[in-house]
């Protein structure tokens, strides 16, 4: 019995579910997780789809310098003592220029690392895991193995893949080496995110005082509370009413046939099922899908405002990621060696 049965099979009410079954059926119903920490709907939205877009060269580029190709992963590299070494202003040369957008489109990426951010961080990870192996007697190709998929749960002692990637997959190796000794001292991330959970609140509140909303999220919750889910009524803290409503239609639909058998014809599909599935939704309370975009953009500026209004916190955040990559262009410059403490 599959997962979409078991909830079919076993819900006898609707009522608001926890957070690990609610993840479960959004894996079911659109093919990834949607974490329901107290961040805004936007955010939510940016969790799963824009900040993947946002990061998405550098993860790539992580990835890519995992793997051993023939080609460069980050810029033409010269041989220095064993060690392929690229300098931070090659790398900067190699860099594609964006376009020039207006943040305020995406305010959400002001509070994550750009995509030069991610391929310092890359090559700096790639420089210090080949001075580790050159001073284990090895000249540095990369990763030996051609995917993730080949790389076996141990390694043999002493052989290159084991200085590499440790002798088993508990860890150890040049490549956790280099990662632990860069991250240890990057806070950028944790520092921004912080500011994004203590703010979440506050954006969304702001986006939910328009009355317009607040009337349709009334009448969502009328409806949704008439094919049986629970919506707590507080009306100061609107947002858990329309996660309950959120979470009472999902369970409704979970078991809708229709919905499955989209999933059986194609399951890689996530676009048109998440399609179908507002569809539905709208069929079961008329506005949900259109109600959610609009909630989307009032967060998206209240988040514009709380930026323009806190320059100040945003120029710490902006400090954060410049010191962590000053680090990186450091260790690129000096042949995989960290700053001085």
């Amino acid at each position: 019995m599959n997962d979409l049965e078991v909830f079919r099979s076993a819900r006898p009410t609707v009522t608001p579910l926890d957070e690990a079954t609610a993840d479960a059926i959004r894996r079911a119903v659109f093919g990834v997780s949607q974490h329901t920490a107290p961040t805004p709907r936007r955010w939510r939205r940016v969790m799963a789809m824009a900040a993947c877009a946002a990061t998405v060269a550098a993860v790539s580029v992580v990835v890519a310098s995992w793997r051993h190709t023939d080609a460069p992963t980050i810029a033409p590299a010269t041989m220095t003592g064993g060690v392929a070494t690229s300098t931070s202003s090659q790398l900067a040369a190699t860099t594609s220029v964006a376009a020039v957008e207006d943040w305020r489109l995406h305010p959400e990426r002001r509070f994550q690392r750009s995509t030069e951010y991610g391929e310092l961080f890359a090559a700096a990870l790639d420089s210090a895991t080949g001075r580790c192996m050159v001073a284990l007697g090895f000249e540095y190709v990369g990763n030996s193995y051609d995917s993730d998929s080949e790389i076996p749960p141990t390694r043999t002692p002493g052989s290159y893949e084991a200085a590499f990637l440790g002798e088993s997959d508990a860890g150890g190796g040049c490549r956790q080496s280099a990662i632990n000794s860069m991250a240890g001292t990057t806070t950028a991330d944790a520092y921004a995110n912080n500011m994004v959970n203590e703010m979440a609140g506050t954006w969304e509140r702001t986006a939910l005082a328009d009355p317009s909303l607040q009337a349709r999220l009334g009448e969502l919750a009328s409806c949704a509370r008439a094919h049986g889910a629970v919506v707590r009524d507080t009306p100061d803290r609107l947002n858990k009413v329309f996660d309950d409503v959120q979470r009472g239609i999902e369970t409704i639909l979970i078991s809708d046939e229709r919905l499955m058998a989209a999933e059986n014809v194609n399951a890689q599909d996530i676009g048109s099922r998440q399609a179908l599935y507002l569809q539905l939704a709208d069929e079961l309370c008329p506005g949900y899908s259109t109600f959610d975009v609009d909630l989307d953009e009032a967060n998206r500026l209240a988040q514009v405002a709380w930026v323009e209004a806190n320059p100040t916190e945003m120029a710490k955040i902006q400090a954060e990621f410049d010191a962590d990559m000053a680090r990186f262009r450091y260790i690129i410059d000096h042949g995989g060696q960290l700053p001085p403490a």
